[in-house]
């Protein structure tokens, strides 16, 4: 997909073997970068993925709309384009 060259990197469940909300997959992910959880956002409109990011103390967010996402992004100190 053209859009992955915007990306610093990926993590693709089909290549890995698991899923979320399978703890594994963000572990993959976690490690694989060398992010620490609590400095790593993860977005998702699935309650059980969140929760699943969470737990490992990832700072997880329910999308359920634009609006709420920037301005949850946007309480984190994030920058975020007005639409």
């Amino acid at each position: 997909f053209p859009f992955f060259g915007l990306l610093d990197g990926w993590v693709i469940s089909g290549h890995e073997g698991v899923a979320k909300p399978d703890r594994a997959i963000f572990e993959i992910l976690l490690s694989r970068y060398g992010l620490e959880p609590a400095a790593t956002v993860f977005i998702d409109d699935n309650q059980a993925n969140v929760a699943a990011a969470a737990k490992l103390g990832v700072v997880a967010i329910e999308f359920t709309t634009a609006a709420q996402l920037r301005k949850e992004l946007r309480d984190l100190g994030l920058p975020v384009a007005v639409p």
